[in-house]
C-alpha cells in the first residue's frame, strides 16, 4: 500500500512539473503575441500618419499657391489698367492670361473682377507639375519605405519568434538531459556500490571473484562511454570542437579498435572484421574512432548476442563505406531516421528496456558529416537485423 502510495505522489509530481512547464510555454506564446499585436499597431499607425502627412503637406502646398493667385487676382481686379499677359513678375509662380473658350476657368484659374474679367490669373503649369511630381515622388518613397520597414519587421518577429522557440526547446533538452544523465548514472553507480561492498565483506566466492571483477569493470566502461559521449556532444554544439583531419589507413584503425574492445569484452562479444583491401580515407581520428565505438555498442544493445557483429569495408566510388551489421532487433522502415535524433528510443513492447543515453546515433551522424562523410541504417524491419553505413571520402593520388 505505500509502495501504491509513493507511485501515486511521484506520479501527481510529474503530472504537476508537466502542467508547469505547458502554462510557461503559453505564457511565452502569449507575451509573443501581445507584443506582435503592438508591433503591428504601431507600424500601421506610423503608415496611415505618413500616408495623411503626405496628403496634406501637398494640399497645404496647392492651397498656398492658389491663395496667392487669389491675392493677385483681387489687387489686379480693381484697377484702372488692363492687365499685362505674362508671367507675375512679383511671383513667378503665377501667369496672367486671356479668358477664352479654348482657356476655359479650372481650379487652378481665377478671373480679375470686377473690371477685367476677359482675364485670368492662373498658377503655371510648370508649377502644376513640379507639385504632381513632388507628390507623387513622395508616395513612391511612402511606399518603398513602408515596404521595407514592414519586411523587416516582419524578419525581426520571425527571428524573435525562432530565438523564443529555440530558448524553449534547449532549456526542455537541458532538463531532458539533465533526467536522463542522472538516471543512466545511478544505476550503474548503484552496481560498481554493490559490488564493492560485497568485496569489501567477503561475500564473494574466489571462483567468482573474476567474474565479479569484470562485472564492475563493464560498469565503469558504461560510465566511462556515458561521460565521453556527453562530452563529445558538448564540443559539437559548442565551438570548442577542431577537428584534425589527416590520411587514416582504415582497415589498420579499425582493426586496432576492435583488438581494443576485445581486451575488454572479451566474455560478452564478438566482433569481426571481414576480408577487405585496405583503404586511405581522410578522416579525424578520435572522430572515427568515436563514431565506430558508438555503432558497436548499438549493435552489443539491440543485436544478438548469439550472432556476432560484423565489420565490412566497401568501395562506394569516391567514397568508402565501412559496415556495421547485426543481427537483432532490426528497424521499422518508419523510424530509420528518427533512431538518428537525441533521446530517440523505439517503443518494443516485446522486449526488455535497455540502458542508454539515447544520445550515441545522434553524436555518431553528427561527427561522420563533420568528417565530409554522412552516417546511414539500412533494414529489412523488426528482427531482421540492421546496418549501418559510415560513409568516409577517399584520399586521392
Amino acid at each position: 500500500m505505500a509502495h501504491a502510495s509513493s507511485n501515486k505522489a511521484k506520479g501527481s509530481a510529474v503530472i504537476r512539473w508537466g502542467m508547469k512547464r505547458l502554462k510557461r510555454f503559453h505564457l511565452y506564446n502569449a507575451f509573443f503575441a501581445g507584443s506582435l499585436l503592438m508591433l503591428i499597431a504601431l507600424a500601421s499607425w506610423w503608415a496611415v500618419f505618413i500616408k495623411h502627412s503626405i496628403t496634406f503637406q501637398h494640399e497645404y502646398r496647392k492651397d498656398e499657391v492658389i491663395r496667392s493667385a487669389e491675392l493677385v487676382a483681387m489687387r489686379l481686379g480693381h484697377r484702372s489698367q488692363e492687365p499685362q499677359v505674362g508671367l507675375w513678375q512679383a511671383d513667378t509662380r503665377l501667369e496672367i492670361r486671356p479668358h477664352t473658350p479654348d482657356n476655359p476657368i479650372d481650379g487652378w484659374s481665377l478671373p480679375l473682377r470686377p473690371f477685367w474679367n476677359g482675364y485670368v490669373v492662373s498658377v503655371t503649369q510648370a508649377e502644376q507639375q513640379a507639385l504632381a511630381d513632388k507628390f507623387r515622388r513622395q508616395q513612391l518613397m511612402w511606399y518603398g519605405e513602408g515596404s521595407f520597414f514592414f519586411l523587416l519587421l516582419g524578419i525581426s518577429v520571425l527571428m524573435l519568434y525562432r530565438l523564443m522557440i529555440a530558448e524553449v526547446r534547449a532549456v526542455r533538452e537541458a532538463n531532458r538531459s539533465m533526467d536522463l544523465v542522472t538516471h543512466e548514472l545511478k544505476t550503474p553507480l548503484a552496481g560498481i556500490r554493490a559490488l564493492l561492498q560485497s568485496l569489501s565483506l567477503g561475500r564473494v566466492p574466489e571462483q567468482s571473484l573474476t567474474q565479479v571483477v569484470g562485472l564492475g569493470i563493464n560498469e565503469i566502461d558504461r560510465l566511462e562511454h556515458l561521460v565521453e559521449n556527453l562530452l563529445v556532444r558538448n564540443r559539437l554544439q559548442s565551438s570548442t570542437y577542431v577537428k584534425h583531419m589527416e590520411p587514416i589507413k582504415l582497415r589498420e584503425a579499425v582493426s586496432r579498435i576492435l583488438d581494443h574492445r576485445q581486451s575488454l569484452y572479451a566474455s560478452k562479444q564478438s566482433e569481426i572484421l571481414e576480408d577487405g583491401a585496405e583503404w586511405l580515407v581522410e578522416a579525424d581520428g578520435e572522430g572515427l574512432r568515436v563514431v565506430l565505438e558508438n555503432l558497436l555498442d548499438n549493435a552489443r544493445k539491440y543485436g544478438d548476442a548469439q550472432s556476432p557483429t560484423r565489420v565490412e569495408l566497401r568501395d562506394a566510388g569516391a567514397m568508402v563505406d565501412l559496415c556495421v551489421h547485426d543481427q537483432g532487433w532490426g528497424i521499422a522502415p518508419e523510424t530509420l531516421q528518427d533512431i538518428f535524433e537525441p533521446y530517440f528510443r523505439e517503443t518494443r513492447t516485446d522486449r526488455r528496456v535497455r540502458h542508454g543515453s539515447g544520445l550515441g546515433l545522434s553524436i555518431a551522424r553528427e561527427m561522420a558529416r563533420r568528417m565530409g562523410g554522412d552516417l546511414k541504417a539500412q533494414s529489412h524491419g523488426p528482427g531482421k537485423g540492421s546496418t549501418f553505413l559510415f560513409s568516409l571520402k577517399k584520399v586521392v593520388g
